[in-house]
């Protein structure tokens, strides 16, 4: 009896060893649980909604080129499975309101009968202006736009803009059956919702050490368009960048204050080289202008080329010569991680940022000096790594940009 007692205990004592073993080698992060019913890729209906024309430049462009890059990699047919609705601006709904019966009210016909002034000539050869009937679409509610989406059997919704983010939370509450995916989104405690966005003052950051180290004379232009706190929280990082390389280099900023102005973001450039001495020429406008026009000095502005670093896509092949690399923003990271959690039966309501770290925000090639340039980044990136702010100890001017910024 007392033998069995002691081999009982002597077993007992090996599995719970054997279980400690276990617990060790095994990762005890706990899993989030799905708080959605997977979606196989090929029966993903995805409905787009941009508040502009999803043209290729601005915002826009980063969010479909990042969606559109992740279709392909996990196998998703763009053509057939993503469904775009543009100029969606008008974002009212009643939250009282079930959204079938708002869609009932509201899908009525968009289009509607106008008049045109069109020009004839007449037998004579003399111009005559007519009023010519002709159809024109208005543009849909946010409410009419994700009504079509849902008929079209979209299971899917991507809110592409920080304008939706009321009424994304409203939507996915009201159609727990489809997951929705908010830019910039506040919405929390929605099993079917999920945001993302992208910390984009990492890669000014970056570009700021970057500039700071190709600039002989420490003077360095920035060129801005339309001006949000998002947009002065990317050049004042730019400009921290700046100084954590070189601390007696000075930043100065031209402003279109628009989002595109073509003339301006040609003489801006220009004034930022020839007037202010800028031999570097930076820029968060999403044109490629700035680019040629530094490429381009001596022939218009009679002035030697400057380098210069773009925003938004690869730039350097619209400054073959000078473009010394470009900011780029990759949503392809978050869109094909979420996709593929979807697909999986993984899905769980969240937030994602994109990061320098998980590769959603990075700076292009160096097209020169790229081992020095190497070095400079990977000091800067440890900068931006575990828990260090950049903006720790920054100081603003009147206008709310750092101090080593001129505004023009």
């Amino acid at each position: 009896m007392k033998l069995s007692k002691r081999i009982i205990s002597i077993s007992l004592c090996f599995l719970m060893t054997l279980s400690l073993f276990a617990a060790c080698g095994k990762d005890e992060t706990p899993e989030q649980t799905s708080t959605h019913e997977a979606i196989a890729v090929k029966d993903m209906k995805i409905g787009i909604l941009f508040e502009d024309n999803a043209v290729s430049t601005g915002d826009s462009y980063f969010h479909i080129t990042g969606i559109e890059k992740a279709a392909e990699t996990i196998g998703l047919d763009s053509e057939k499975q993503l469904f775009i609705k543009k100029n969606v601006t008008d974002v009212t709904f009643d939250e009282n309101t079930s959204f079938d019966k708002v869609t009932e009210a509201e899908a009525s016909s968009v289009t509607e009968d106008a008049a045109e002034p069109e020009t004839f000539l007449d037998a004579d050869g003399n111009p005559v202006v007519e009023a010519v009937p002709v159809k024109q679409t208005s543009p849909e509610t946010a409410v009419q736009a994700v009504s079509s989406l849902l008929s079209d059997g979209c299971n899917v919704i991507i809110a592409t803009s920080m304008i939706y983010d009321s009424f994304s939370q409203y939507v996915a509450k009201q159609n727990k059956d489809i997951v929705v995916i908010q830019f910039n989104g506040t919405g929390k405690d929605i099993p079917n919702l999920y945001n993302y966005s992208s910390n984009v003052f990492e890669g000014f950051y970056l570009a700021g050490a970057v500039a700071a180290t190709v600039s002989e004379s420490g003077n360095i232009g920035f060129i801005s368009g339309i001006q949000n706190d998002e947009i002065t929280k990317n050049i004042n990082a730019f400009s921290i960048g700046v100084s954590d390389t070189d601390k007696d280099a000075k930043v100065t900023l031209r402003r279109t204050n628009v989002a595109f102005d073509l003339g301006l973001e040609r003489t801006l450039p220009a004034e930022l080289i020839s007037a202010d001495k800028c031999d570097i020429i930076v820029q968060s406008v999403y044109t490629a202008l700035p680019q040629t026009v530094a490429e381009n000095a001596s022939k218009e502005y009679d002035h030697e080329p400057v380098p210069c670093i773009g925003f938004g896509y690869d730039m350097s092949a619209d400054a073959q010569k000078m473009n010394v690399c470009s900011i780029i923003i990759d949503y392809s990271v978050f869109f094909t991680e979420i996709l593929t959690a979807l697909s999986e039966g993984k899905f769980a309501n969240g937030s994602f940022v994109g990061t320098v770290e998980n590769g959603s925000v990075y700076l292009s090639e160096f097209r020169s000096n790229t081992e020095k340039l190497t070095e400079v980044i990977n000091i800067a990136k440890q900068k931006l790594s575990g828990d260090t702010d950049i903006f720790e100890g920054f100081s603003a001017n009147e206008n709310g940009f750092a101090i080593n910024i001129t505004v023009k």
